[in-house]
């Protein structure tokens, strides 16, 4: 998934069951939380019960946050 106006990074984690994928959204410097330091975890449900990052939800999440 990839936002033309955001700063993106995918980044993997080693965990025991292997590695990890995650990806870290910046906002740019004009967005309703942009003066704050804030830090938003948003996790997909569980990709057995077919969870993805690119759920709807989780990536509804984030514009808010990043926006």
């Amino acid at each position: 998934m990839s936002f033309p106006f955001a700063k993106e990074q995918d980044i993997f984690i080693s965990a025991p069951c292997g590695q990890l994928q995650a990806v870290i959204h910046q906002g740019d410097d004009t967005g309703h939380f942009a003066a704050q330091n804030l830090l938003v975890i948003i996790c997909h449900p569980h990709p057995v019960h077919g969870g993805t990052m690119d759920n709807k939800v989780v990536t509804t999440l984030m514009r808010t946050y990043r926006d």
